[in-house]
């Protein structure tokens, strides 16, 4: 059986990102980007059931903080005979190396000790080259934005489970996240 998942997550942020430095065990703690936005794919294959659902979640969300991600989606695949692939996009500003994230990776999940991680650069310029810009007037109500968020999505035919949320701080800035997950199951 082949049943493949894709979760995605979009932040589309008005405000700073994230970059990280990390603790003495490896892990990532995240602190104010600077540096510009770049892509990388994280790939690794693991047995049949050697990761859950809330495991691979795991993973994204350390992945997230370690890239200082702007942008992060996570497509699994499964087949009984051939096991789990999974693969991590992630568009961030950290400048962590390439190496001292899989390092970070083995250390915080057994499961990935001895998997093959493999990760790559990631051409264009991110998320916005999929979906292209969203019309988000600052000024309007965050439930217009909401749906006019949703509405736009739809129109360039995504599917799937979408959340927008919607943040306006005491500086004037307003940060909308995207979220949409897809589990398609053949």
């Amino acid at each position: 059986m082949f049943r493949p998942t894709v979760l995605l997550s979009l932040l589309a942020a008005l405000a700073c990102g994230c970059v990280t430095d990390t603790t003495d065990d490896g892990t990532p703690v995240a602190r104010e980007a600077t540096a510009p936005l770049t892509g990388r794919a994280i790939e690794f294959a693991l047995e049949p059931g050697a990761l859950d659902a809330a495991a691979i979640d795991a993973v994204g969300k350390h992945i997230q903080i370690a890239t200082g991600a702007e942008s992060l989606s996570i497509s699994v695949n499964e087949s009984e005979g051939e096991g789990t692939s999974v693969v991590v996009e992630s568009w961030g500003r950290t400048a962590i190396d390439d190496g001292a994230l899989v390092t970070s990776l083995r250390q915080q999940f057994p499961a990935l000790a001895n998997a093959m991680i493999a990760v790559s650069a990631v051409q264009g310029d991110g998320p916005a080259d999929r979906l292209g810009d969203l019309d988000v007037e600052h000024d309007d109500d965050p439930e217009v934005v909401r749906q006019r968020v949703l509405e736009q999505l739809r129109s360039r035919g995504v599917q799937g489970d979408v959340k927008v949320h919607i943040d306006d701080d005491d500086e004037g800035r307003r940060e909308v996240r995207v979220e949409v997950e897809d589990r398609k199951h053949d």
